[in-house]
C-alpha cells in the first residue's frame, strides 16, 4: 500500500502505526537520546532552582525545543520509510542538525502564535494550530525561510483546515492526552509505579502523534501537487 495517496482519518492512523512498527528500534533509540539530553537540561533547572519561576519557565522552553527536534527527526524517519531508504539515528541527525536553528525558530514562532490565539479565544488558537500544523515538516524537508515555512503550511492546508483539525482531534490529541491523564490520576492516588507506567506510555505513543502531521503533509502535497516518491528522494538528498 502506498503512503503517497489520498487518505481517510483511519488510513492515516494505520500508516502511522505501520511506520512506527517498521522503524521502532531507530525511533526509540532517538527518543532515548532526546530524553537523556533534554531531560538532563530540564533537571538542571528544576533540581537546582526548584523555587525559581524563571528556571521553571526555562525548563518548559527546553521541553518544547526537544519536541520540535523530535518532530523534525520523525519527519526524516517517516520520509526515509516512505521511499524505502534505510533509516538511522546518525542519518537523521546529519540531515536535521545543519538546519536545526531554522527548525527550532519555526517551532517557537508557531507555538507563540498558537498560544496568543488560545489567549484570545479557544477557536482562534485551534485554527492557528491547524494552519501551522505542517510547518516543521515543511521547514525540515523544504528548508525555506522561517516565515515561508509558516506560510507554506497554511497554503498546503488551505481548503482542508476543518478536516485536518478533525483528524488532529480524533488521533493526535488522544495520543497526547491519554498518558498525561494516566500520570495525573496516578499522582492523585500516590501510586509511583503507575506514574512511571504513564510516563512510559507517553514515550511509546509520542512517535505516533509526531508521525501523523508528517503523513498529513505528504497527503496535502499529493492532493494539491504532482507529488511522488522521486520528489521526496530529491528533498532528502539536498
Amino acid at each position: 500500500m502506498s503512503y503517497l495517496s489520498e487518505k481517510t482519518a483511519w488510513s492515516l492512523l494505520k500508516d502511522a502505526v505501520r511506520l512506527y512498527v517498521s522503524n521502532v528500534k531507530t525511533i526509540l533509540v532517538f527518543c532515548g537520546l532526546l530524553i537523556v539530553v533534554f531531560g538532563a537540561l530540564i533537571a538542571l533547572f528544576v533540581v537546582f532552582e526548584p523555587e525559581d519561576e524563571a528556571a521553571g519557565l526555562a525548563a518548559v522552553i527546553v521541553s518544547f525545543l526537544g519536541m520540535f527536534l523530535y518532530q523534525s527527526a520523525m519527519t526524516v524517519l517517516v520520509s526515509d520509510s516512505v521511499v524505502g531508504h534505510e533509516s538511522g539515528v546518525a542519518r537523521t541527525l546529519k540531515f536535521v542538525l545543519p538546519r536545526i536553528h531554522k527548525i527550532l525558530a519555526v517551532g517557537i514562532l508557531q507555538a507563540i502564535i498558537v498560544l496568543l490565539g488560545m489567549l484570545v479565544l479557544l477557536i482562534p488558537g485551534l485554527f492557528a494550530a491547524t494552519r501551522l500544523n505542517l510547518a516543521i515538516p515543511v521547514a525540515t524537508l523544504e528548508n525555506p525561510s522561517i516565515m515561508q515555512s509558516l506560510r507554506r503550511s497554511a497554503e498546503l492546508g488551505r481548503g482542508f483546515y476543518w478536516r485536518n483539525l478533525g483528524i488532529t482531534a480524533l488521533w493526535v490529541l488522544p495520543l497526547q492526552l491519554l498518558p498525561q491523564v494516566a500520570v495525573f490520576a496516578a499522582m492523585e492516588v500516590g501510586e509511583d509505579s503507575l506514574v512511571l507506567l504513564g510516563n512510559v506510555l507517553q514515550i511509546l505513543l509520542m512517535p505516533l502523534q509526531m508521525a501523523i502531521p508528517v503523513l498529513l503533509y505528504y497527503e496535502m502535497r499529493v492532493r494539491k501537487e504532482a507529488f511522488d516518491a522521486t520528489i521526496i528522494v530529491n528533498l532528502l538528498d539536498h
